[in-house]
Order: C-alpha cells, then sequence, then structure tokens
C-alpha cells in the first residue's frame, strides 16, 4: 500500500486532485478555509481536517492547490500551518503562483530525508 496523500485547497485545480487521490488512493486527510468546498470530497469518503498541521499530520505527501502567491508561505509556515505538523515530507505545490514564491523552498529543507 503506498503512504496516504493528501490535499490542501479546493479551486479550479484543487478539486479534481481530491477527486483522483480518492479513486486511486484511499481517503485522503483534506483542507480548505471554505469547509463549504470539501463537501462533495467528504461525502466520497475523503477525511475533513480542521487545520492544516491536521492535514501534515495524516500523510508524507500534500499536494498543495493555492489561488495566489502571498498564500502560499501563510499556508507552509503561518501559524498552525503545514510545517507544524510532523509528517510531511514532500509538498507539490501545484499552485498558480509562479517564480514569486521561490523562495519558500528554503522553509521545508529539514523536511528533506
Amino acid at each position: 500500500m503506498s503512504e496516504p496523500t493528501n490535499a490542501v485547497g479546493f479551486g479550479a485545480s484543487g478539486a479534481p486532485t481530491a477527486g483522483r487521490l480518492l479513486a486511486n488512493h484511499g481517503s485522503p486527510a483534506v483542507y480548505d478555509w471554505r469547509r463549504e468546498v470539501m463537501e462533495p470530497s467528504v461525502a466520497e469518503g475523503a477525511v475533513a481536517c480542521p487545520s492544516l498541521a491536521e492535514v501534515d499530520e495524516r500523510a508524507a505527501a500534500v499536494f498543495a492547490s493555492l489561488p495566489t502567491p502571498d498564500i502560499v508561505p501563510e499556508i507552509a509556515a503561518g501559524e498552525g500551518g503545514l510545517l507544524d505538523g510532523a509528517a510531511m515530507r514532500t509538498d507539490a505545490d501545484r499552485s498558480t503562483t509562479g517564480l514569486r514564491v521561490a523562495g519558500v523552498a528554503p522553509l521545508f529543507e529539514d523536511r528533506v530525508a
């Protein structure tokens, strides 16, 4: 069995990603500050998490799909963010943010196995 994989963000990219994780990897843990956008995935078997840190605690890999560059550092290193958990080793940032967030990568350096 593969390691659990989770999803953060449920916009145009994140919701389909969660659907593929559900279809191929069981019950991913999911998070979006807009609770209602997670409801279809939760109805299909995803686990809604109350915080980003809990998403991190549940899986070694997280797919993040975020709408703007300013959100990426907050999701990663803000209070209660992904780096507050301990399990994540891979953050696949699929956000439409471009090179403006390239400075976030060093925050994850101690997570690399």
